[in-house]
């Protein structure tokens, strides 16, 4: 189960989804491709803060899912 989707990033290589599940509390970010390849790719809070630390796409997320957590 991919979870909530909480964002959708545009860019020109590719369409980024990122899910959010709260039972197991992990991202799932869904790339869709050209050529109509998909890759998938599962993080946890955690790991998705390292991988991507001090970015936009960071605080947008960490913030998504805070509020999904309900830690406002």
């Amino acid at each position: 189960m991919k979870g909530k989707l909480i964002h959708t990033e545009h860019r020109t290589s590719d369409i980024s989804e990122y899910y959010f599940n709260n039972s197991s509390k992990l991202i799932l970010e869904v790339k869709n491709l050209r050529f109509n390849k998909v890759r998938e790719y599962k993080y946890s809070l955690e790991q998705f803060s390292k991988s991507n630390k001090g970015t936009k796409i960071e605080k947008i997320i960490r913030e998504k899912v805070n509020f999904s957590l309900g830690n406002f």
